[in-house]
């Protein structure tokens, strides 16, 4: 049997709102779960290492560049990327995406 992955998107913060008189930052939350064989608890500090790779039988082949790069990439674009895991359970990956209001004809949120 294959494992699944769950996508969701979660858009209830995505307007810009006032909170006690402070403002709010609007935000989309993305969050990527599957029920594979988890990352070891040891690992997780160091996944987004550079050349870190985990030496299993299932990623033979990786350099350890991917997380890393796309690490990079969200911190360039104000994302934050979490990651929680459980061995045997899965492993979830977490997308907080800033929303930007642009002044045009449309007032609809545009994510960054």
């Amino acid at each position: 049997a294959g494992s699944s992955i769950d996508v969701r998107l979660d858009t209830s913060n995505a307007g810009v709102g006032e909170a006690g008189g402070k403002s709010e930052q609007a935000e989309v939350v993305l969050s990527i779960r599957d029920q594979g064989p988890g990352i070891p608890e040891q690992e997780l500090p160091l996944i987004f290492d550079r050349f870190h790779s985990q030496r299993s039988q299932m990623n033979r082949g990786g350099t350890g560049l991917g997380l890393s790069i796309a690490k990079q990439i969200a911190d360039r674009h104000g994302v934050s990327i979490t990651v929680s895991s459980q061995p045997e359970q899965g492993t979830e990956f977490v997308f907080v995406l800033p929303v930007a209001r642009v002044e045009s004809r449309s007032s609809a949120p545009l994510v960054r």
